[in-house]
């Protein structure tokens, strides 16, 4: 699978976040070298952005749904009621 999108959207936004906020971005990098495991930056069959993480003993764990993480996010945000929401944070790799 081709991930050369993917990557640079990753490095795009690492990027901008080192400009913006640097000491976030330093804070990210550290904690990331200093993770028990491995996370790589790899593309659904839909062409989104995802997460894999590799544990110790082998195992895989993603981010989002392998398939697609965009359907993933309709699905959740279909059963928030916005009308009772003050404030509404969403996180993610975008």
């Amino acid at each position: 699978m081709k991930l050369d999108g993917v990557t640079g959207f990753y490095e795009n936004n690492i990027k901008t976040l080192k400009k913006l906020f640097p000491s976030i971005f330093f804070r990210v990098i550290k904690s990331l070298s200093e993770l028990p495991t491995s996370v790589t930056v790899a593309e659904t069959p839909a062409g989104s952005v995802n997460l894999i993480t590799t544990f110790p003993d082998g195992t895989t764990s993603e981010l989002y749904r392998e398939q697609d993480p965009v359907i993933e996010a309709q699905e959740i945000f279909a059963k928030v009621d916005l009308d009772s929401c003050d404030i509404l944070f969403i996180m993610g790799m975008g």
